[in-house]
C-alpha cells in the first residue's frame, strides 16, 4: 500500500457494506439505480474521489454488483461480521467502511475521518457523528489494530457496531456533512430522494 502523496500518510482502503437484507425496502438497496450508477458504486466512487486504494464490496460473492466484492464471513449476522470480513482482506493498516444505502457521501467527510483516525493513534476506530451527537456507525474509519477486539466481542455475541466497539477507544469526528447521513431505508424514502434530486 503507497502513501498518500499529498500527506506522506500511509493509504487506506476502502469499504462499502453490501451485506444486509434489504426488507424494509422491499428490494436489493445496493444495487438500486439513482442516476446510473447503483447505491453501492455512489459509495464506492465517493470513497475512491477521497483516496481509498483499493475499494470494494463486503458481503456478496464476486460479480454480483458493479464493483469488485467479496463474501461476508458471518452471512446474515449483521454489519459487525462485514467489518470483520474488510479488516481481514484490508491491505492497509486504515480502512474506511461506509453503508451502501447513503447515495451522497461527501469525499470530504470521508477524508476527514480517516485523518481523525491517523491523528489519534490510541484509538481503534473514529466514527462520524450527526448535528444532534448521536455516531453514524455507518461512517467510519478502522484500525488493522481493531480486528481482534471485534472478533472477541463478535463471539461473545455483540452484532450491532455499538455494541462491539464498547471496549475500544473510539474518537468521534465532527464536522462531516450531513448530506452523507442521508439513508435510503424504504421506498417512501426512495421516492422523495428522486423527487428531490430530480
Amino acid at each position: 500500500m503507497t502513501s498518500d502523496p499529498a500527506s506522506g500518510e500511509p493509504g487506506f482502503a476502502g469499504v462499502v457494506l453490501v451485506g444486509g437484507s434489504s426488507r424494509r425496502m422491499g428490494e436489493d438497496k445496493a444495487a438500486l439505480v439513482i442516476d446510473g450508477r447503483s447505491l453501492a458504486q455512489r459509495a464506492a466512487d465517493s470513497l475512491a474521489t477521497a483516496g481509498a486504494d483499493p475499494v470494494i464490496g463486503v458481503g456478496r460473492a464476486p460479480g454480483s454488483l458493479d464493483l469488485p466484492t467479496i463474501a461476508d464471513v458471518f452471512p446474515g449476522e449483521g454489519p459487525v461480521g462485514g467489518i470483520i470480513a474488510a479488516l481481514r482482506w484490508s491491505p492497509a493498516p486504515i480502512l474506511m467502511a461506509v453503508a451502501c444505502d447513503m447515495p451522497d457521501i461527501d469525499p470530504s467527510g470521508v477524508s476527514l475521518v480517516v485523518d481523525r483516525l491517523r491523528a489519534t493513534p490510541s484509538a481503534a476506530a473514529a466514527i462520524a457523528i450527526d448535528h444532534t451527537g448521536r455516531r453514524q456507525y455507518g461512517h467510519g474509519a478502522w484500525r488493522d489494530a481493531a480486528l481482534p477486539r471485534l472478533e472477541t466481542a463478535f463471539a461473545a455475541g455483540a452484532r450491532s457496531i455499538r455494541a462491539a466497539i464498547a471496549d475500544l477507544v473510539v474518537v468521534d469526528v465532527e464536522g462531516v456533512s450531513p448530506v452523507s447521513f442521508a439513508d435510503l431505508d424504504t421506498p417512501a424514502d426512495l421516492t422523495a430522494y428522486r423527487a428531490e434530486n430530480s
